[in-house]
């Protein structure tokens, strides 16, 4: 867990130093051994330690090399909803709760984000961080409604 933590803090300084570039840190995030530090799917903790170094990336005021990273995580999730049979239901719901996270806080996909979660529910209804999870993308992504000014 250590050297995890450790790897996905060295890639993220050394982006934000330009030491290297997004493709080659992703590449070598993916090549890790255990890159998100648990004993997990390769897919899966690929995605989860990409979700981390692109939170980070953000903190360190480089959002574009963060998208880069939050794409990568996108495209393994993607990939693992589509190869997990339904009747891994926990697990899959899981998979498309991430996938929900990052599409409607990073990427701007909420409409995608809503059918992800409703996927996950309709998998596991009665999971309330589930049902949690829904409402919060559905208000952090409500349209802002401003009073009408009068000048």
């Amino acid at each position: 867990m250590i050297d995890a933590l450790k790897l996905r803090g060295d890639l993220s300084n050394a982006v934000l130093r330009g030491e290297t570039d997004t493709d080659s840190a992703i590449a070598r995030l993916r090549s890790a051994n255990l890159p998100s530090g648990l004993q997990i799917d390769t897919d899966a903790g690929f995605a989860y330690a990409a979700i981390d170094v692109g939170q980070r990336l953000l903190v360190l005021r480089k959002p574009a090399e963060a998208e880069q990273f939050f794409l990568a995580a996108e495209s393994s999730l993607a990939e693992l909803v589509q190869r997990t049979d339904d009747t891994q239901a926990q697990g899959k719901a899981q998979f498309l709760r991430k996938l929900s996270y990052i599409r409607g806080n990073y990427l701007k996909e909420a409409p995608q984000a809503l059918i992800d979660i409703d996927q996950a529910i309709a998998l596991q209804p009665d999971d309330k961080g589930l049902q949690r999870a829904k409402a919060a993308l559905a208000k952090f992504n409500a349209p802002i409604s401003l009073p009408n000014s009068k000048g």
